[in-house]
């Protein structure tokens, strides 16, 4: 996570992907990927050890 352009990103580059990604924008607004994170902080806080997401054809690239 960094700050870039008064947004906040997140280095994606680090795990593979062509480019980093922003977490919330420079107004202030937060992208999808905040509660997503939430929720999923949330289930491994309550103990769950592993975590299934499935994706659409439309969100290959998150």
């Amino acid at each position: 996570i960094y700050e870039k352009d008064d947004a906040t990103w997140f280095r994606t580059t680090e795990l593979g992907k062509d480019q980093d990604r922003v977490y919330i924008k420079s107004t202030g607004e937060p992208t999808y990927r905040v509660p997503d994170t939430a929720y999923h902080r949330d289930k491994i806080n309550r103990g769950f050890d592993l975590i299934i997401d499935i994706f659409g054809a439309d969100h290959a690239d998150t």
